[in-house]
C-alpha cells in the first residue's frame, strides 16, 4: 500500500501527543478536530466538510499545551482542557448555526502537567460533573467542576504512594450498578509496586471517595507498562482499555486489552506479542457492536498505523485478527494517534488522526464501518480485485492444532514480495517458509513441524507472520504430540 490516509492540512503540526487525549469528534453531520497551526503554533478547531479540512475557531494560544476534549452532542457543547507544564486551562465552547464560540475559560489552580510531563486527562460524568486527572509526585490526583467548568474544586488526592512519578491517566464514565467515573493510571517502566491500576467513583458519593479495583487487574507475566493507554465504554457499560507494555520475558505481551464487564469482572487479552504497537488507541462501533484497536507499528521502519477489529465478546480472537494498514505514506513515520472518545456509527465512519513526524503535519484516515468484515479487508488490501481471489482475505491454518504438519493458505492480489515466517513464544525465528516474489493467486505453504536445522519442534504454541508487500497478517497455531 503506497499511501493510506491523507494530510489534514499543510499548516498543521504533528504534536498530537498522547492517545489518552481525544482530539477528534463528530457533530452536526461533520467531523471536527483540534490541532496546532504550523505558523503560530496555536490550537484551532478544524472542520471536515466536502472531503477537505478547514481551520475554524482559535481555542488555545499556548504552543506547549496538549488538548483533551469531550463533546456534548445533545446540547452542542465542547469541553476542552489544555494542559502544559505551567498551567491547565479549561474552555467551554458552544455551537450555534454552524459557528463555535468560547463561552467560558477557566484556569485550574495548581493542576499543570505535574512531574514527568504527565498530561492531564478529562471526562464528564453522567450527572454532568467534569473531572480532570493527573499523576503528580507519586499521587493520582483529580479536580472536579459541578457547574460546567465555571469553577473547580481544590486538588483531591485519589491514591497516594504510587511506585513512580511518571505515567499517564485515562478517564471514562460508565453505568453499571450506578453511574460511575473511572480513571486508569499507567506508570512508566517502574519495577516495584503495582504499575497499572483502576479507580472508580460513584456519582452520588463524596468527591474523595474512590474504590480501588487495581488488584483485580492481572498481568500475563512480568511485563511492565510503557505508560501509554486508551480506554472506551460501550452503551451497555462494558469498559475497555488497551495498554502498551515492555516485555521482560519471552511470552510477555507488547500490547494488552483489559475488559471490565458490566458486573465488574476483569479479563485480559493479548493484542500483540513479539510485535509492538506504540500510541495504542481504541474506538467503539455502536452500529455493528465491534471493537477497533489501533496502534503505530513501532517494530518496523517506517512507523505506520494499523488496526484490528473484532465483535464485542470475541476479544480472544484479537491475536489472530487481520491487521489492515490505515496510515502510511512512502517512508514517512507516524506517531501520536487520536481516536474519538465517544462511540461511532456506520453513518459517521471512524475518523483517526496521527502525527506525521517526517513532515511535521497532522494526517487523517477515515475507516468505513458497517461493511462485511471480508469486504472491508479486501478494500484495504488492494484496489485491483477479482472476486474469486479477493474474497480470501485472511491467512488460514489447517489443521490447527496439528501433528506433525499443517498448511498455511493465503491470497496474493498481484505479483508481490511475500515473506512467511514461524516464531516460537520467545519470539525466536523457527523457520522461514517463503521469502520471494509470488504471482497473483491462492498459495499454500506446508510446514512439517521442523525448524531451520531440520529438528522436530517441541509441542506448544507457535505464531506465523506473513508479509505480502506492505501488508501484514499473523496467527497462532499449536503443535500437539
Amino acid at each position: 500500500i503506497p499511501k493510506t490516509g491523507a494530510r489534514l492540512a499543510s499548516n498543521t503540526k504533528a504534536a498530537l501527543d498522547r492517545s489518552s487525549q481525544s482530539k477528534v469528534f463528530y457533530l452536526d453531520n461533520k467531523w471536527w478536530a483540534i490541532a496546532q497551526d504550523a505558523v503560530d503554533s496555536k490550537w484551532y478547531l478544524w472542520s471536515f466538510n466536502g472531503g477537505a479540512w478547514s481551520r475554524d475557531l482559535l481555542v488555545d494560544s499556548r504552543a506547549g499545551a496538549r488538548a483533551d476534549m469531550i463533546v456534548d452532542v445533545a446540547n452542542k457543547k465542547l469541553f476542552v482542557l489544555g494542559s502544559q507544564s505551567a498551567s491547565a486551562i479549561f474552555f467551554r465552547l458552544g455551537y450555534n448555526a454552524g459557528n463555535w464560540t468560547i463561552e467560558k475559560q477557566t484556569t485550574l489552580a495548581d493542576f499543570a502537567h505535574g512531574t514527568g510531563a504527565n498530561v492531564v486527562t478529562m471526562t464528564r460524568a453522567k450527572n454532568n460533573a467534569l473531572w480532570v486527572f493527573r499523576i503528580n509526585n507519586n499521587v493520582l490526583e483529580t479536580q472536579v467542576s459541578k457547574d460546567n467548568g465555571a469553577t473547580w474544586s481544590a486538588t483531591i488526592p485519589i491514591k497516594s504512594g504510587l511506585p513512580g512519578v511518571k505515567g499517564q491517566t485515562e478517564a471514562v464514565t460508565f453505568s453499571a450498578s450506578g453511574n460511575h467515573v473511572g480513571v486508569f493510571y499507567s506508570l512508566i517502566n517502574t519495577n516495584s509496586g503495582k504499575l497499572f491500576g483502576f479507580m472508580k467513583h460513584l456519582d452520588t458519593d463524596l468527591n474523595n471517595k474512590w474504590t480501588d479495583e487495581t488488584n483485580s487487574i492481572a498481568r500475563f507475566g512480568t511485563e511492565t507498562p510503557e505508560g501509554s493507554l486508551c480506554a472506551g465504554v460501550t452503551n451497555s457499560g462494558v469498559v475497555y482499555v488497551m495498554t502498551r507494555t515492555i516485555p521482560t520475558a519471552p511470552d510477555d505481551p507488547n500490547n494488552t486489552l483489559y475488559k471490565r464487564s458490566a458486573t465488574g469482572a476483569w479479563t485480559k487479552f493479548i493484542v500483540n506479542i513479539g510485535y509492538d504497537w506504540a500510541s495504542p488507541a481504541l474506538a467503539l462501533d455502536a452500529s455493528n457492536n465491534r471493537l477497533y484497536l489501533m496502534g503505530i507499528r513501532a517494530s518496523s521502519t517506517p512507523n505506520i498505523g494499523e488496526y484490528v477489529s473484532v465483535a464485542f465478546g470475541q476479544e480472544s480472537t484479537i491475536i489472530d485478527a487481520f491487521a489492515p494498514v490505515f496510515m502510511k505514506n512512502a517512508a514517512h513515520n507516524f506517531a501520536n494517534l487520536s481516536a474519538p472518545a465517544t462511540p461511532v456509527t456506520s453513518a459517521t465512519g471512524l475518523m483517526m488522526l496521527a502525527g506525521n513526524t517526517t513532515t511535521d503535519e497532522v494526517w487523517f484516515s477515515r475507516i468505513a464501518l458497517g461493511l462485511p468484515k471480508a469486504a472491508e479487508e479486501e478494500r484495504l488490501a488492494t484496489s485491483q480485485q477479482e472476486v474469486e481471489i479477493d474474497k480470501f482475505t485472511e491467512a488460514s491454518v489447517y489443521p490447527n492444532p496439528f501433528n506433525p504438519s499443517t498448511t498455511i493458505r493465503f491470497a496474493v492480489k498481484e505479483p508481490m514480495q511475500v515473506k512467511l515466517q514461524i516464531f516460537n513464544l520467545r519470539g525466536e525465528l523457527v523457520r522461514t517458509l517463503a521469502n520471494g516474489e509470488h504471482k497473483r493467486g491462492l498459495h499454500e505453504k506446508h510446514w512439517n513441524g521442523h525448524d531451520h536445522t531440520g529438528n522436530l519442534v517441541a509441542s506448544g504454541v507457535y505464531f506465523f507472520r506473513l508479509q505480502i508487500g506492505e501488508q501484514f497478517y499473523r496467527g497462532r497455531m499449536q503443535m500437539v504430540k
